[in-house]
């Protein structure tokens, strides 16, 4: 596990590697940062990244990108719909990433048909997780003048196995990642 100090250090480590992207997908660096230094992100629990962004036109909610780690690649071969075809509709009353979203939340679940429904049946949303090895996720939602959204933690151990230091992670990582993806926006 983390202490305090290498967890702080390692935060500093991803606004660097953020702010030096050479013109790369700025939402596939997002959510596959953390993974560059696999000592810290495996003492972190984290086993996948998930970033969803509001389509205000369509009132869905996308799934725009997966960290490339090989448990987002099991859990995407496993699905029955593709990742960047699932789609959630804003206004979904129990979709906790819509709910998240549109209550400005941080939301938690160890059932991954909390994270789907209704674009996967529960019996595939579970699928996906167990072919994922997860077992939790914390979904962190934000919003920049241009992007409303949520950045979707995985992790490898069950929520009541997670600490202070992985809710850090969460809280200082979205933050980062809303400060790029607004930074993004004035650029282009």
């Amino acid at each position: 596990m983390l202490t305090a100090e290498q967890l702080s250090e390692f935060l500093e480590k991803l606004k660097n590697l953020l702010a030096r992207n050479n013109g790369d997908d700025p939402y596939q660096t997002l959510v596959d940062a953390p993974f560059h230094d696999k000592l810290y992100s495996v003492q972190l629990d984290l086993g996948i990244i998930a970033l969803a962004v509001v389509n205000s036109q369509r009132k869905f909610i996308n799934r725009v990108a997966l960290s490339d780690t090989q448990l987002a690649k099991d859990g995407d071969e496993a699905s029955s719909k593709p990742f960047h075809e699932i789609t959630i509709p804003y206004g979904h009353k129990t979709n906790i990433v819509a709910k998240a979203i549109r209550t400005d939340s941080t939301l938690e679940t160890l059932d991954w048909k909390d994270l789907f429904v209704p674009a996967l049946s529960e019996s595939d949303s579970r699928f996906n997780q167990a072919a994922s090895g997860i077992g939790g996720s914390i979904v962190a939602p934000f919003k920049t003048k241009h992007t409303t959204g949520a950045l979707i933690f995985d992790f490898f151990q069950p929520l009541e196995n997670l600490n202070e230091q992985h809710h850090a992670f969460v809280e200082e990582y979205t933050n980062i990642a809303k400060s790029v993806m607004a930074k993004q926006a004035l650029l282009s």
